[in-house]
């Protein structure tokens, strides 16, 4: 099978499945299968696959068209302007958190300048394939980053793609539950603390589409039966590894902006705000110590 049968075969099967965007998924796993450029697709239509090449490609158009997760059959998945390796040990980074990120980032610079010489540090929280941590230390090379996760397999994940995008100077990786390996280790104080917990409560697993919720880990998407379970206990783990006036940082499900904002104006914290996502959602709730 040559370049060109092979996207127009992909590009059918996927259509059969349901996918609206067949035919540049079908493009983008055979630029996967034959290491070709998209744009090499169409110059090189007439490359014949070899057997090898062919077999990947069909597996993956296959599985794909029952829903498995795209980022996870290329291996890959864009975040903040970086590239992150994602499998399925890791939630796959979505554009929604690059909102906490940037505000982050904008908490950082504003930072700066009352530091000193004294280092910005900043934590996050259920770090997974490392997005918010890697992001962090790459467009803020002076600040010092520790990553948490209670999963060793994630942590394995988010060591490769600190150390592909050239960060692993700059963070520190911890196993555990929460921030209990920085209670028990006794670190210095943060600046920032930051995370993209598992939020999505009992009832709304059951309404989370299907790919998501057969093929992405449930350990980084259940936050118990109301979905707050992770707020509760980061509220009271947050304040004494701050700095006075740090800040706690959390992504949040659409409909859980108030119920956060309680936890974190109950905890104690101040400046308790939102931040909208760029579809106007809710997003991130943020508060100072």
């Amino acid at each position: 099978m040559n370049v060109s049968d092979a996207q127009h075969w992909g590009r059918q099967i996927l259509h059969q499945g349901g996918l609206e965007g067949a035919q540049l998924e079908a493009q983008l796993l055979l630029a996967r299968a034959t290491s070709l450029t998209r744009v090499e697709l169409y110059t090189k239509d007439q490359q014949v696959l070899t057997e090898a090449q062919l077999a990947w490609y069909k597996g993956a158009i296959e599985e794909r068209s029952k829903g498995y997760p795209l980022q996870y059959l290329l291996g890959e998945q864009s975040f903040m302007g970086l590239r992150f390796r994602v499998t399925p040990q890791v939630l796959i980074p979505r554009s929604d958190t690059e909102i906490l990120v940037e505000e982050a980032l904008e908490h950082a610079e504003a930072t700066r300048g009352k530091l000193g010489k004294e280092q910005l540090k900043v934590a996050d929280v259920c770090t997974g394939s490392g997005a918010i941590a890697v992001s962090i230390a790459v467009h803020a090379p002076d600040a010092q980053v520790w990553a948490l996760d209670i999963s060793q397999e994630a942590l394995a994940i988010a060591q490769q793609n600190a150390a592909d995008n050239g960060a692993s100077d700059r963070i520190t990786f911890m196993a555990g539950d929460l921030l209990e390996p920085l209670m028990e280790s006794e670190q210095q104080l943060f600046h920032m603390i930051l995370s993209n917990p598992p939020y999505i409560s009992t009832e709304g697993f059951s309404q989370v589409e299907e790919g998501v919720k057969q093929y992405e880990p449930r350990l980084a998407l259940a936050g118990g039966a109301d979905g707050l379970d992770f707020y509760r206990r980061l509220v009271v783990e947050a304040p004494p590894l701050l700095t006075p006036g740090g800040v706690l940082a959390v992504e949040i499900g659409w409909d859980q902006q108030a119920a956060v904002e309680k936890l974190f104006i109950e905890a104690g914290f101040e400046e308790v705000h939102t931040v909208n996502d760029y579809q106007g959602h809710p997003r991130v709730v943020m508060g100072n110590k």
